[in-house]
């Protein structure tokens, strides 16, 4: 049965690849966007004792500890702003910021997970950009259920890639992600072994970390991948980038762990370094640590089948969505000098908590 799987997979991927040519016809690589989700400890240690990978996290404390990042990047390496989603509207390290200043688009619900409603409200505004930008792109994206069939945009054709094949032809799932979460684990070792001779042990040191670290680890890691890697990634999955040097693949597994070499080291020494001074119980190897938060639940009913079920239920004769233009930024009344000051200490202190992260 295992192997009849496989075998209709690889006619799948086989299929696609062949089709692939005449869907991205007239598209130059810049206007073939990626869209996937991942989900992120993102105080987690490399230890096996704290880790709770296959444990359920959909709510409770243990969730506390995650995040969704949703990325959007084109075949020529070019990110699109971070989509973060936790489980606050607004987080207790967030009082004293304006939202609309945060290096990231902050989204919540009470299980921190993508929603259709939120998928949504990401393409409208994304649509909304390239019509100001004068651009007709491809956005290609999984079949999860949080991503509804029938969205119509002005400036932007969505493309479904077939189901139970993501993992060999989406190309965020062949590296891109992993390079991302690679970046924010560097820094979040370096922020942890940097204060480990205070008086504090290594999991409240780790409970430090709030999400305003974490949001501006994970913009500093986006903008860390080179475009050379996205490039790869891209080819790898059958796309023409703009310096095609890799040939597709069908035979990527879906345990693809390609990124930057020379980003390894860092990393390497990094976890040596916590193993030695932060006295883990159990540390984990490097892919361990890597891929602790792989197989966390991004959506409602992320279970084993989901693709084909939401392939089925999510016909091409669902509604459409109304391309509603993006909301303006509220801009904040100022009808005194008392909220005018207040104001430039916001400003203030977020600029000084940005450069407090980045010394970090």
């Amino acid at each position: 049965m295992l192997m009849i799987f496989f075998l209709c997979v690889s006619d799948e991927v086989a299929s696609w690849l062949d089709r692939l040519p005449s869907i991205i016809e007239g598209y130059s690589p810049a206007d073939i966007f990626n869209m996937d989700e991942t989900g992120l400890f993102f105080r987690t240690l490399p230890d096996r004792t704290l880790s709770v990978r296959g444990q359920d996290c959909t709510g409770g404390k243990k969730a506390k500890d995650r995040l969704t990042a949703c990325l959007i990047v084109n075949a020529v390496g070019e990110f699109q702003r971070p989509i973060i989603i936790g489980k606050a509207a607004k987080p207790h390290c967030f009082r004293n910021l304006n939202m609309q200043t945060l290096p990231v688009s902050w989204y919540h619900n009470k299980k921190a997970w993508m929603t259709s409603d939120i998928y949504r409200t990401v393409l409208q505004i994304f649509n909304k950009r390239m019509r100001a930008q004068d651009r007709h792109v491809l956005l290609f994206v999984d079949n999860a259920p949080s991503h509804p069939h029938g969205l119509t945009f002005s400036h932007t054709k969505v493309v479904f890639l077939p189901a139970n094949t993501t993992s060999v032809l989406q190309p965020l799932d062949q590296g891109i992600i992993n390079t991302v979460k690679l970046h924010y684990r560097q820094r979040m070792l370096r922020y942890v072994v940097s204060r480990i001779d205070s008086k504090d042990p290594a999991p409240v040191i780790a409970k430090s970390i709030n999400a305003l670290h974490a949001v501006t680890w994970i913009h500093e890691s986006v903008n860390q991948v080179k475009a050379s890697t996205v490039e790869k990634c891209f080819s790898k999955c059958g796309f023409p980038t703009s310096s095609s040097s890799v040939p597709a693949t069908s035979s990527t597994s879906a345990d693809s762990t390609d990124f930057d070499e020379e980003d390894d080291l860092p990393l390497s020494t990094l976890l040596q370094s916590a193993k030695d001074r932060l006295d883990l119980p159990e540390p984990m190897s490097l892919k361990e640590f890597l891929s602790c938060d792989s197989n966390l639940q991004l959506c409602e009913d992320y279970s084993e089948g989901w693709e084909d079920r939401a392939a089925e239920e999510h016909s091409s004769t669902s509604p459409a969505a109304d391309d509603d233009p993006e909301p303006e930024p509220t801009k904040p009344a100022v009808s005194s000098v008392y909220q005018a000051m207040n104001m430039i200490r916001d400003i203030q202190a977020f600029c000084n908590a940005t450069v407090q992260l980045s010394l970090n």
